[in-house]
């Protein structure tokens, strides 16, 4: 459970950019450009903090790793409640991106280091979906007024009141054992890891893209903002049927199965929440988009443990969904500018569904290799 309530707050500000660029547009007059940028920015501070330490995630104390990340991004936020120039709240955002990688990095590697990764990060994105079915409340009241400023400070307290907890995690390495595809001494099968970090890029890209302009989206179609707040929230609760499904279904028929259904359901769901027409499609489509997204990336991650259980490749990996993040949101950007939202969602699920190409064999060969293993063990 703290496993996956670090792993929420990780992810928090994530949950928070659509509400967040909706404000910048509104209340700072900042373009859509301008707006996604800032997103891009952090993003890709996220992003480079959990490539960067990576390497150490084998040795590093997980709790400690936890605390100082936390320090600074509180620090980061409450700067952002009271700047009000651009480069200066890009600044800032930087830093909280830094923070947010490490933290990132502490949850992930801890989820990895389970007897079953997929269940872990289904109990983490279980999680993430009540903190935020809250936040989808929160937010939009204390942005009612203060704009930006008031989102920021409510992520503040909502990361220092999470401090304490991370005492829990581990506190040292955990011994690792060999997976399932991956040779022993820790040498990391480049073709499999390449092609799981290439599917969570194309993956997180089109993810990202319409979930960016998801609060633009119902504004186009005349929701209000509570009213897109109660819906979003709504809808993150329901989606508690995606982690739901991965714990329960585990790897019982490998993983290929789950990857192609999550991936080829992401897809749809884009498509559905950018041709939405009124606040009851609106509403159905983010179930969908919410519930298949916390599914296949679930099993993405588990198949980046499966390969390496120590905790670098998941943390690449969790750096590169970041990569894609903060690309998808710097594209559907440029797309909404340009073109209109619809052109947003048919771009997405062009992206997401390239991902099935990608890992289509390297999760067949897992799936081949555990299969092995069980008849050994079984003989």
């Amino acid at each position: 459970m703290i496993v996956g309530l670090a792993g929420a707050v990780a992810q928090s500000d994530f949950a928070a950019q659509p509400f967040l660029i909706g404000a910048w547009i509104d209340h700072s007059s900042f373009t859509a450009r301008q707006a996604s940028l800032l997103a891009f920015c952090e993003a890709s501070s996220v992003t480079l903090t959990m490539f960067g330490v990576s390497p150490r995630m084998r040795s590093v104390s997980l709790s400690r790793l936890a605390f100082v990340a936390s320090l600074l991004l509180i620090a980061a936020q409450v700067l952002s409640t009271t700047t009000r120039q651009y480069v200066l709240l890009a600044a800032c955002r930087c830093a909280a991106g830094v923070a947010l990688g490490l933290l990132s990095a502490a949850a992930n590697t801890a989820a990895a280091r389970t007897e079953s990764p997929e269940r872990a990060f289904a109990i983490s994105t279980g999680v993430m979906v009540l903190l935020f079915s809250g936040l989808s409340i929160l937010l939009p009241i204390s942005g009612r007024d203060l704009g930006s400023g008031g989102m920021f400070g409510a992520l503040a307290i909502m990361s220092a009141m999470c401090v304490p907890a991370w005492k829990l995690l581990p506190s040292g390495r955990t011994a690792s054992t060999t997976a399932a595809i991956s040779p022993p001494r820790h040498h990391i099968p480049i073709g499999a890891a390449t092609s799981v970090i290439a599917t969570m890029l194309l993956f997180s890209s089109g993810a990202a893209a319409i979930v960016a302009f998801s609060e633009r989206i119902g504004h186009s179609i005349g929701m209000s903002p509570n009213e897109i707040g109660a819906t979003s929230a709504i809808a993150y609760l329901l989606s508690l049927i995606g982690p739901i499904g991965v714990a329960g279904l585990g790897t019982r028929v490998g993983r290929t199965v789950p990857l192609l259904v999550g991936l080829i359901g992401t897809a749809a769901s884009c498509v559905a929440v950018a041709e939405a027409w009124n606040s009851v499609s609106y509403g159905v489509s983010l179930v969908f988009y919410n519930a298949i997204w916390w599914f296949a990336y679930s099993y993405i991650l588990g198949m980046a443990s499966t390969i390496d259980r120590d905790g670098m490749l998941v943390s690449i990996a969790g750096g590169t969904y970041l990569v894609g993040f903060s690309c998808g949101t710097g594209l559907a950007g440029v797309v909404a500018t340009a073109l209109n939202y619809s052109a947003i969602g048919w771009t997405a699920a062009l992206t997401c569904v390239s991902g099935v190409c990608v890992i289509w064999q390297t999760a067949r060969k897992a799936d081949l290799a555990a299969r092995a293993t069980r008849e050994v063990v079984v003989s």
